[in-house]
């Protein structure tokens, strides 16, 4: 009963973590690009846009019925991701309990509820929280179906493998990091039907319905794997990779939770080894195989990809990796022989990681996203009728709250962007004569996300004067003045 009850406690809470001011910032770059994609006419335009657009359409399509039923207001948008990020906890309560117990379950249930990360990105329009999501469920249907001592002896349960591959076939839909983690249980599953044949009929249903349904996606997912990653993500250092992954995972006190892990590690080593007091027990030698594969298998091919091959990890793309190190972490503090000390820190963890989230982040209360609504009221309410050249990566950016905060407006570009005088000079040849053409000698220069050519500001300042800057969260405005007397 009382872990009932803890477990509604935490869901309660992790609604109000998640759902809280869920419409308070603006949309950000990336948030603004899953609206222009998804707001289109038709599904067939939404899937036609998609093809230049390296990612599945799972997440734009429910942003597409989101916009259609409900508007595509801030909240709105995010809401699908709110609602996903909710469901993590019950949902990692219940495979922690699957592999070991509830309290395995609740542990992990009060670190998703409470770190940054799974909130931050249970408050943007993006497929992350999803992913979160569903990594959780396949895992817990895929244990259900595959892991020795966890799957029925008498068969396999009709309602894991329709679980399993619905859950699947999301995860695929909505990332291609979330295939990557269905491709690396499908080969986990093939290692254990090797050894255990029993599995054959369960693998082979699986792995023909989802091709059969992932089958209409191909075409594009293999042009977009033709055009590589993306150009702005670098190659990790071995240092840099483990700080970056363990801070998006934990927050600031990541070096405490590596400790964690470590232990976890050792207690693992010691099981499998039969050196401990669960020798005895199979299913939690299994557990503790497929809880240590998850943590360790996806980030270390990701690592091993980025630096031998092609520059593909952020942090946020291996958030599939997450449940694990949460579950890892819980077991590691219920092994710790006092349970009252164990139960004490995790209520301890619980309180950090709310105390960073609130107090030190401030994140209810400072800006965390690029502020592109506050750009477009700035303008709107200093000067209004003036011009508005822009810089970011598609105009609809700031059309998005600029068709709202002035109205009628003039909107052009974009200036300022690429490196070098070449760029430059084109640039403010344009901006000069758009600006004689309408008439204009003052006019607002506006950025978000994407920072300007320096070469093109310089030339900005030697024609024309500023005459007021405001400085926003990657972003700013600036009006100018030009003198054409002469």
């Amino acid at each position: 009963m009382l872990i009932r009850v803890l477990l509604f406690a935490l869901v309660a809470l992790a609604a109000v973590l998640r759902f809280y001011d869920l419409g308070a910032e603006s949309l950000w770059n990336d948030e603004l690009a899953s609206w222009t994609i998804s707001n289109q006419p038709s599904v067939a335009q939404v899937l036609s846009t998609l093809y230049w657009d390296p990612h599945p359409p799972g997440h734009i399509l429910v942003l597409h019925l989101v916009i259609r039923f409900f508007g595509d207001s801030e909240a709105a948008l995010r809401a699908f991701s709110a609602i996903a990020g909710v469901f993590s906890v019950p949902a990692i309560f219940l495979l922690g309990r699957r592999l070991f117990d509830a309290r395995v379950g609740l542990i992990a249930a009060a670190l998703l509820t409470a770190h940054w990360s799974p909130i931050f990105y249970a408050q943007e329009a993006r497929a992350y929280a999803a992913m979160l999501l569903f990594a959780i469920l396949a895992s817990h249907f895929w244990v259900m179906i595959f892991l020795p001592g966890h799957s029925k002896k008498e068969g396999v349960s009709e309602t894991a493998v329709v679980g399993y591959i619905a859950s699947a076939l999301c995860l695929a839909y909505l990332h291609y990091f979330g295939l990557f983690f269905v491709l690396f249980q499908g080969l986990l599953a093939l290692a254990i039907t090797v050894a255990r044949p029993r599995h054959n009929l369960a693998f082979v249903i699986i792995s023909l319905v989802f091709l059969a349904f992932y089958a209409p996606w191909m075409p594009t997912f293999l042009a977009h794997l033709e055009r590589g990653s993306a150009s702005w993500i670098v190659e990790p250092t071995l240092a840099s990779f483990a700080q970056a992954q363990l801070s998006f995972t934990f927050g600031s006190l990541y070096l405490v939770y590596a400790a964690a892990l470590a232990a976890f590690c050792y207690f693992s080593a010691r099981a499998l080894l039969g050196q401990d007091g669960s020798s005895s027990n199979p299913l939690h030698k299994w557990s503790l195989l497929y809880l240590s594969i998850w943590l360790a298998g996806p980030t270390l091919i990701v690592f091993a990809i980025s630096v031998t091959l092609e520059p593909i990890w952020t942090p946020r793309n291996l958030i599939v990796v997450s449940p694990a190190a949460y579950l890892a972490v819980a077991y590691a503090l219920t092994k710790i022989p006092i349970r009252m000390v164990g139960d004490a820190l995790a209520a301890v963890a619980l309180v950090f990681a709310l105390a960073e989230l609130v107090l030190v982040k401030n994140y209810y209360a400072q800006p965390q996203k690029e502020q592109f609504r506050e750009i477009a009221a700035n303008v709107c309410t200093e000067a209004p009728d003036e011009p508005i050249f822009y810089l970011a990566w598609g105009e609809e950016y700031f059309r998005y709250y600029l068709d709202d905060a002035c109205g009628n407006y003039v909107l052009m570009g974009p200036f300022g962007f690429g490196g070098g005088a070449e760029n430059a000079d084109g640039d403010i040849e344009r901006l000069v004569a758009e600006l004689r053409t309408l008439g204009n000698q003052r006019f607002w220069y506006i950025n978000g996300h994407l920072q300007p050519n320096p070469e093109f500001m310089s030339r900005v300042s030697a024609v024309a004067e500023i005459r007021a800057e405001r400085q926003f969260l990657g972003g700013a405005a600036r009006l100018f003045e030009v003198n054409f007397a002469d």
